[in-house]
């Protein structure tokens, strides 16, 4: 507010938090941040529909909504949302709230299991998420973020994306970055073969 600057939140995960924590929206901080913000929300993460590419902007300004929806060429019908994405993402709202509520116990007993079997690796120093389904945990035994994702490919043939600066910015070097939204059976495969590839 202070200069006078407008915020794109992107909250792509706000649906996929635990530990019953409430999320709240960047818009909801004071009325300059609701005056002045646009709001990014998507169907992917929360219903598992990442590949129809669907999501919305939210804006309380109108007319600067429409001047950035006809800028960005969202209603085209090259870069538009395909009917089917749109169909999709609909039967999600209005019908898929107690898959997703089941999702989200699942994608908790997961995060805590794999919580549980890196913080006793000796190799990873995991943090606990309060959010989203990945896990992103210090390397330990001071291979770079690259070094250890190729070895635990070769030797485990599991795939990680390295913390590197690349992919998350300064920081982020000396992490892996663990998606954990699979079955219990196959996260707790992986992990043990990460592990026993040292």
């Amino acid at each position: 507010a202070a200069h006078d600057l407008w915020v794109m939140s992107d909250e792509i995960w706000s649906d996929i938090v635990y530990d019953r924590r409430e999320f709240n929206t960047y818009s909801s901080v004071s009325e300059e941040a609701k005056k002045k913000s646009f709001t990014v929300f998507g169907f992917s993460k929360s219903f598992g529909i990442a590949g129809l590419r669907i999501g919305a902007v939210l804006c309380n300004d109108q007319e600067l909504l429409d001047d950035f929806t006809e800028k960005s060429q969202f209603n085209s019908t090259i870069e538009g949302v395909s009917t089917l994405s749109q169909i999709a993402a609909s039967v999600a709202i209005d019908r898929a709230k107690p898959w997703f509520n089941d999702f989200l116990t699942h994608l908790q007993h997961n995060r805590d299991l794999a919580h549980s079997m890196l913080s006793n690796s000796g190799i990873l120093t995991p943090n606990l998420p309060e959010a989203t389904f990945v896990i992103f945990p210090k390397i330990e035994n001071g291979m770079s973020s690259d070094e250890f994702a190729q070895h635990v490919l070769k030797e485990g043939k599991v795939a990680i994306v390295p913390g590197s600066e690349r992919w998350f910015g300064k920081g982020a070097e000396g992490h892996i970055r663990i998606c954990f939204s699979t079955s219990q059976e196959i996260l707790t495969e992986g992990l043990n073969r990460l592990i026993n590839s040292f």
